[in-house]
């Protein structure tokens, strides 16, 4: 799946050394009191051993570099890593703000584009310390990664996966389609009514690096289509969440077919150059709109589907 996967990075998760995690800690974290331990003649912060997250991206960073230390509370919707279900619930589409404030967790960790304004004033009125990932770039994705693995005391396991995240990218960056595919992503609904990725997302630039160019409103997230901008712009192919069972790949199949057969079936798109020429790559909706654990995976994926579909 990926290119050049013999070449092997000096890990690029302790951001060649461990003083600028250490300090930029301090900084993110809301609230942080200074380094209190030093180690190695240099400062380092006191590390975070409860945890609630309140998105499931960050449930998937905090549960596979850290579940059986630190993670407290997690979203009703949250399933990857399996064993993160064991964990209590706090939230569900809002946040419980009675149970996260008896946990009394030393962190809340959360992804910015799941709150709104008033959301995110009602979690930090609960007076505990926050960390908010709001990455727009795989590298500032890669930092926040590497700035919340050193907080909770998981700087190994967050450098492992820093190094899959850079190597994914550089293997796909340095194995260029041609032509770069013009990608649009859509959720396909059962009705007249979808929705498609906005251009200012942290996923315009997982398309990017994967070999594409998202095409779409300008937008940090999914919002309502425009059939006539669609059109206008004319995606070369057409990316579709669906629903996956990671324990029943029949059915995960089904509905990425009844996915594929809802948009086909939209005589509105008939016109699109995706859409005649049968460019649409359905995608594990968990894996596509995550800014989790799997996001190496997903650039090597849209990467290996999108050359194939530009060779098809």
């Amino acid at each position: 799946m990926r290119q050049n996967a013999g070449m092997r990075r000096r890990p690029y998760g302790f951001l060649s050394a461990f003083l600028a995690v250490s300090v930029a800690i301090a900084a993110v974290l809301t609230g942080c009191e200074p380094p209190v331990v030093t180690e190695g003649g240099q400062p380092r912060p006191e590390a975070i051993k409860s945890v609630i997250s309140l998105s499931p991206s960050t449930t998937e960073i905090v549960g596979s570099i850290n579940y059986n230390q630190v993670l407290k509370g997690r979203t009703q919707a949250d399933d990857f890593p399996m064993a993160v279900k064991d964990v209590a619930v706090v939230a569900s589409v809002k946040p419980d703000y009675e149970s996260i404030a008896a946990i009394k967790p030393q962190l809340v960790v959360y992804d910015k584009d799941l709150y709104n304004a008033q959301d995110i004033e009602k979690i930090n009125q609960l007076g505990f310390k926050t960390y908010v990932f709001d990455a727009k770039t795989i590298d500032d994705f890669v930092k926040q990664v590497q700035l919340l693995g050193a907080a909770i005391a998981a700087e190994t396991n967050a450098s492992s996966y820093a190094d899959k995240v850079i190597a994914a990218k550089n293997a796909a960056m340095g194995d260029p389609i041609s032509p770069s595919p013009k990608v649009a992503v859509i959720l396909v609904s059962e009705g007249t009514e979808h929705y498609i990725a906005g251009t200012e997302g942290f996923l315009a630039d997982v398309i990017r690096v994967s070999g594409g160019s998202l095409v779409g409103p300008k937008a940090d997230r999914f919002v309502p289509l425009s059939p006539e901008s669609v059109i206008a712009q004319n995606p070369d192919i057409i990316v579709i969440p669906f629903e996956a069972d990671q324990n029943k790949q029949d059915v995960s199949q089904r509905n990425a077919e009844a996915r594929v057969r809802l948009l086909l079936a939209d005589p509105r798109f008939k016109s699109l150059n995706a859409i005649k020429n049968r460019k649409i790559v359905p995608i594990d909706e968990d894996v596509l709109t995550r800014r989790g654990y799997r996001v190496d995976k997903l650039i090597d994926e849209l990467h290996r589907r999108f050359a194939a579909a530009m060779r098809g």
